[in-house]
C-alpha cells in the first residue's frame, strides 16, 4: 500500500492586533489531498478548509470520478463536510460523510464523526514563558481536523 498526502495553507488575512482579544484572528484557505494505492485499486481524496479563527469549515471528496474499474462501477465513494472549533489547547470537530457510491444513502445513512483533542505540552506563541524542553517533552504536530 502506498499513500501520498499534502496541502498548503494560504493566509488571506492575519487581522490587526487587538489587546482586548489578546491576538489577531487568522483567516485562511487550505487545499489538501491524499492519494492511496493498493494493488490495482487507487483513490484520490480532495479537500478544502476555510479557517476563520476559532472556526473551521471543510469539505472533502473521496474517489477518482474519471476512472472505472469495470462498466457501471465508478471510482467515487463519498463527500464529507466538517465543522470545527479550535482554541490554543482544545479542539472540537464534527464531520458527516455522505456515501455517493452504489452503496448509496439508502443502504448506508452515511457516518458521523466527532473528535475532541487537548494538547498537554503546549506553550502557545509566547517564547518567554516556554521552558527549555527535552526531546521527549516536545509536541509532535499533526493534522488538526
Amino acid at each position: 500500500k502506498y499513500s501520498l498526502h499534502g496541502g498548503y495553507k494560504f493566509v488571506l488575512e492575519q487581522g490587526p492586533y487587538k489587546k482586548s482579544y489578546g491576538k489577531s484572528k487568522e483567516k485562511s484557505i487550505t487545499p489538501a489531498f491524499m492519494y492511496k494505492m493498493q494493488d490495482k485499486f487507487d483513490q484520490l481524496d480532495l479537500g478544502l478548509y476555510f479557517h476563520y479563527e476559532p472556526l473551521v469549515i471543510g469539505f472533502w471528496y473521496r474517489g477518482l470520478p474519471v476512472k472505472r474499474y469495470k462498466p457501471g462501477y465508478g471510482n467515487y465513494d463519498a463527500v464529507a463536510v466538517l465543522l470545527g472549533f479550535k482554541q490554543e489547547k482544545f479542539s472540537f470537530g464534527y464531520s458527516y460523510d455522505l456515501t455517493i457510491s452504489r452503496l448509496g444513502p439508502t443502504n448506508t445513512a452515511g457516518s458521523h464523526e466527532i473528535s475532541l483533542s487537548y494538547v498537554i505540552n503546549y506553550y502557545g506563541n509566547d517564547l518567554k514563558k516556554k521552558p527549555k524542553m527535552r526531546r521527549r517533552d516536545m509536541v509532535i504536530p499533526c493534522p488538526k481536523f
